[in-house]
């Protein structure tokens, strides 16, 4: 657990502060490829994270029937 304690609180918050997120919506269009390439394990994990979430929740019994859509009915 300490092992885990160490990544959660010192490695991980030096991971995102160094991550050249830029400020404004116009920023992401100054941003070198080496830029892009540092934020792709980020992206990815989000992604991915989010995309498990997502397809848990859909496949629950509980809210998997609401989520999904049926063929001819609204």
């Amino acid at each position: 657990m300490e092992s885990v304690s160490n990544v959660v609180r010192v490695h991980l918050p030096g991971y995102l502060s160094s991550l050249p997120v830029p400020k404004t919506l116009l920023g992401w269009f100054s941003l070198s490829l080496g830029d892009w390439v540092r934020l792709v394990p980020f992206g990815v994990a989000v992604g991915g994270l989010s995309y498990l979430s997502l397809h848990g929740l859909c496949q629950a019994p509980t809210i998997g029937p609401i989520l999904q859509v049926r063929k001819g009915k609204f």
